[in-house]
């Protein structure tokens, strides 16, 4: 499963690229008149500071009885990581993960 910070538009345009055909949470991007509207359907009501609350998803998982290896390489990445079983970590991420 793919959780992304990103827009769903380019998001899904790089899975459908790369034959990835993996369930999608994401931001989505509305296009009208002229604009761009987001939506977070993913949000958490409680936290403002991701628009995609990846920690909430890994919990729900982590319920299921699925075990977290994580890829992050951002600030959005952190709260997950701290909880994933295994984290690959770059950039940002790795830079946070390090202290």
């Amino acid at each position: 499963e793919i959780v992304s910070e990103g827009l769903d538009f380019y998001v899904r345009h790089l899975m459908r690229k790369w034959d990835l055909p993996l369930p999608l949470r994401t931001n989505h991007a509305v296009f009208e008149e002229g604009r761009i509207r987001i939506e977070y359907p993913w949000a958490d009501a409680t936290c403002t500071l991701c628009g995609t609350c990846k920690l909430l998803r890994l919990f729900q998982l982590r319920t299921e009885g699925f075990r977290m290896a994580y890829v992050g390489d951002g600030h959005s990445d952190l709260c997950p990581a701290v909880e994933a079983d295994v984290v690959f970590a770059k950039r940002e991420l790795a830079d946070l993960c390090a202290v």
